[in-house]
């Protein structure tokens, strides 16, 4: 499945737009950078980082997922909220 983390919105407690210091897309490719170990998926977090389309398996997705909402990756409840309600929208899709 191609997916671009770049169309993750987070949003604040008013459902607006939220400011973040860091856009999303590049917090999620180092939180995978650096926490995952599987060597395939560093390439990918490379490119999660440049804000490109990355084309990912089912597995690679449950990983990540899995990461990305663990309490090891350091992002805030709103973001977990903005990155589930993308894997949902993806599933939908897909």
């Amino acid at each position: 499945m191609k997916i671009n983390f770049k169309e993750i919105v987070l949003l604040d407690i008013d459902g607006k737009p939220a400011k973040a210091e860091t856009p999303i897309h590049k917090a999620i490719a180092n939180i995978i950078y650096t926490q995952i170990s599987n060597l395939d998926l560093v390439e990918v977090a490379r490119e999660i980082n440049k804000g490109k389309v990355v084309e990912l398996s089912n597995t690679d997705i449950k990983q990540i997922k899995k990461l990305l909402l663990g309490d090891k990756s350091g992002l805030f409840a709103f973001a977990k909220a903005a990155i589930t309600e993308f894997f949902e929208a993806l599933k939908q899709k897909g």
